[in-house]
């Protein structure tokens, strides 16, 4: 019983901070766009499909856990759905990108092409990331096709 109350707090806690961070990206996002106009580069398919097939392996562990009288089981099978799902709310604004010719918008942050420092590629995993470094040591992670298009626009410059 201890168990179940931890999962559901744990799942509400994280689908209240995906929400507040959502309304965050969204308010940031709706200003930054409204200045300028961008162009979008949406790469959240691939991510659809993870959390896609999470959620139903998600899914799957709960309906065992349920027929064999395993709590644990689906719980964390409710937790790992709970999880895909907010991730899903916020992959609007990680992993759909926006540009122009001088610069792109990550993470609710305008970043001019320039000051891109290093594009690290990441791991050749086929969900892996590739990160972003600029001149003042900040780091974002994008999707290996984004960090392509990114050493592209920076070659072009």
């Amino acid at each position: 019983m201890i168990l179940s109350i931890v999962v559901v707090l744990i799942g509400a806690y994280v689908l209240y901070f995906k929400f507040k961070e959502y309304k965050s990206l969204s308010e940031t996002y709706s200003e930054l766009l409204s200045n300028k106009k961008y162009e979008m580069f949406n790469d959240k398919k691939q991510v659809y499909i993870l959390y896609s097939l999470l959620s139903f392996f998600g899914a799957i562990s709960v309906a065992l856990g349920y027929q064999t009288n395993e709590l644990s089981t689906a719980l964390m099978g409710g937790l790992v759905i709970l999880m895909s799902i907010s991730e899903f709310i916020t992959a609007k604004f990680k992993h759909v990108y926006y540009y122009n010719d001088t610069n792109f918008i990550i993470e609710g942050k305008t970043i001019r092409y320039k000051s891109i420092k290093n594009i690290n590629q990441g791991k050749k995993f086929p969900f892996s990331s590739a990160s972003i470094t600029t001149l003042s040591n900040e780091s974002y992670s994008v999707s290996k096709k984004f960090a392509k298009f990114l050493l592209e626009k920076k070659k072009n410059r």
